[in-house]
């Protein structure tokens, strides 16, 4: 097959597809030629093989791509003038230093910012955002919960946007001040540990409700909570795990790459993939499916694509905290996050369990932790020395 362009000229722009080697050499097809608003070639089959039809889908092309690049010309005519005004907001001033950034990781970091920072300060006028405004941002962080090391990386995100902007002269000065805006203390001691009876009782309520407390039984989240516990993983690793990452013959479960980390494959024990397996058979799952799929999605379309897509961590987050915060946070602030119970509990209790039966080697392993130390700070093994002088 090849193309041929149309020798009339009033039809340039649109080729003809055919057979070289046919006899008559007909048209099988035609194709449309253009330069879209940003420049990019773009080459369009028809589903019509008239010439005229063609041009006149041709033309319209056309002019909708002059509309486009003048719209286009509008708004960075408009950010020009307000950068110049200083008038630009701090979501025109995050689009434009991401877009020139060529970190490796800077579509995850332009994700990070977006979701940590835009929703508080993005409509505020670059330049007029000031030491308060850093510090409301630093609070209301921490009133949701975020920790320490986050919200620390959130405001130097924002210091080197600053930093950037002022050389750009996008903005005149860079509120993030060293001084002013103190780092929060990074904890690295384990936070809550549930003990076998606190983690029994978890199960139970899970999975049975509990009258007295005013609480149902909820099997995704004790089958949430199951593989937390038993492979060690990371909430939002769970949360997307398919039933292809089911490796049923090894008793593996294959998890996505969190925190910048590679993807690997957990044993766990057959009593967790027999659990895996009534839950694939309960809820009808097939290859490509999730297993914590949206269901009320799917409800609602009987789609069977809904099954694809995993549910929002954020309400499995608010479903299990209901349980956890009756549970064990009764008279314990929000912002106590390393006292606090919550799902991530499940992943440094497990972790602790292997510790201690097999070892920090084996404690790293299981954890997929890149290095010693770091598993040390997690699990807290530093501070662990009561009962070692028995040994002596």
């Amino acid at each position: 097959m090849a193309f041929r362009k149309i020798k009339a000229k009033k039809y340039n722009g649109i080729t003809e597809y055919y057979n070289p080697k046919s006899t008559d050499k007909e048209t099988r097809a035609l194709y449309l030629s253009y330069r879209d608003e940003f420049g990019e070639a773009v080459k369009k089959k028809l589903d019509s093989l008239d010439k005229d039809e063609a041009l006149i889908q041709l033309n319209n092309l056309k002019s909708d791509i002059v509309k486009a690049k003048k719209r286009l010309n509008r708004k960075e005519m408009a950010i020009k003038r307000a950068a110049s005004q200083k008038r630009l907001t701090l979501a025109q001033v995050a689009e434009l230093y991401f877009d020139q950034r060529d970190a490796k990781w800077n579509e995850d970091d332009r994700k990070r910012f977006n979701k940590r920072t835009i929703p508080i300060l993005g409509n505020k006028i670059a330049s007029k955002i000031g030491l308060e405004d850093i510090k409301m941002l630093q609070n209301k962080l921490i009133k949701d919960e975020y920790a320490a090391k986050t919200i620390n990386e959130t405001i130097n995100s924002l210091r080197a946007l600053y930093n950037v902007a002022v050389k750009k002269k996008w903005v005149d000065h860079n509120p993030v001040d060293r001084d002013e805006n103190k780092k929060l203390e990074e904890n690295t001691e384990p936070g809550r540990v549930l003990s076998d009876i606190e983690l029994k009782r978890m199960f139970d309520v899970f999975e049975k409700g509990d009258l007295t407390l005013e609480l149902e039984s909820k099997s995704k989240l004790f089958f949430f909570a199951k593989l937390l516990y038993h492979t060690g993983a990371r909430p939002d690793a769970v949360r997307n795990i398919m039933v292809q990452h089911c490796d049923f013959d090894q008793n593996k479960i294959h998890l996505k790459a969190m925190k910048k980390g590679k993807s690997y494959q957990q044993p766990v024990n057959a009593i967790v993939m027999k659990l895996i397996v009534e839950w694939i058979k309960k809820h009808d799952l097939k290859y490509g499916d999730s297993l914590f799929y949206a269901e009320q999605t799917f409800q609602q379309t009987k789609d069977a694509l809904d099954k694809q897509k995993p549910a929002h961590y954020s309400g499995i987050r608010r479903e299990g905290q209901k349980v956890f915060d009756k549970l064990f946070n009764v008279g314990i602030p929000t912002t106590a996050i390393m006292d606090r119970v919550s799902f991530y509990s499940l992943r440094r209790t497990s972790g602790t369990k292997i510790y201690k039966a097999k070892g920090i080697m084996q404690a790293m392993l299981f954890l997929n932790h890149t290095n010693v130390t770091t598993t040390q700070k997690y699990l807290n093994v530093k501070g662990e020395i009561e009962g070692i002088v028995d040994v002596l």
